[in-house]
């Protein structure tokens, strides 16, 4: 595991080939914005160092949602579209469900993605598309 990357209330790291986000969040009325969201690529970017990773995402200590804007700057960024393999989204409750979902739905529904429940399942997906990929 690569030494975590602390960008305001995220967490990026790589492990084994996957990229990890872990982002945590208390306020409810706090929504991602397109400034955090750029540092977030960039970081992203510098830790795949150009390998395409699949990317779990760990939003059971988040609460809120994201701007327009930065939805469409995930979805469409092409520094993710080239090293994002798929997306395991690890979520605690049917809000974050329901935000994921509509944000998949809307903005992404080319990505592979799941919603699980906890991080073991999301890491078993996200290496099952990696070993995918690499094939």
């Amino acid at each position: 595991m690569k030494d975590p990357i602390q960008i305001e209330n995220a967490r990026i790291w790589t492990d084994k080939g996957i990229l990890f986000y872990e982002i945590r969040n208390n306020e409810i009325k706090r929504k991602l914005k397109v400034e955090t969201l750029k540092k977030y690529i960039q970081v992203a970017d510098e830790l795949c160092q150009g390998s395409p990773m699949p990317f779990l995402i760990d939003l059971r200590f988040t609460k809120g949602a994201f701007f327009i804007a930065a939805a469409k700057l995930l979805a469409n960024s092409p520094k993710l579209k080239s090293i994002r393999i798929s997306e395991a989204f690890v979520v605690n409750s049917i809000g974050t469900r329901l935000i994921v979902l509509s944000y998949k739905r809307i903005y992404n529904p080319i990505t592979p993605f799941v919603i699980v429940d906890n991080i073991d399942a999301g890491i078993a997906y996200c290496t099952t598309m990696k070993n995918n990929e690499e094939q």
